[in-house]
């Protein structure tokens, strides 16, 4: 939110935050509907931060990003943060 209203109203922050997090919860939703006997916590941190990444990189892209580096570092930390906040969740519960 700070980085919206400190640059103009540039809303691309936060929809790749928005993506990041619709990747974490497709992974999330298809990680529960597999049988009782799922792989490991770190798969999913696995799964959930690759996917998460790649969609919050790609609406950086279609939204007019082009300094390719600053895409995938800021995607991935955004990714990192959304992917651990469910494993942790997961691993408290």
């Amino acid at each position: 939110m700070i980085r919206a209203f400190s640059a103009r109203y540039d809303l691309r922050m936060l929809w790749m935050a928005f993506a990041a997090l619709f990747g974490v919860a497709i992974v999330v939703t298809i990680w529960k509907a597999r049988p009782p006997a799922s792989p490991p916590v770190l798969a999913l941190f696995s799964v959930a931060l690759a996917v998460a990444t790649v969609f919050a990189g790609v609406v950086a892209m279609l939204l007019g990003a082009t300094a390719a580096f600053g895409i995938w570092a800021v995607a991935f930390v955004l990714s990192f943060c959304w992917a651990l906040a469910y494993t942790l969740y997961t691993l408290a519960h």
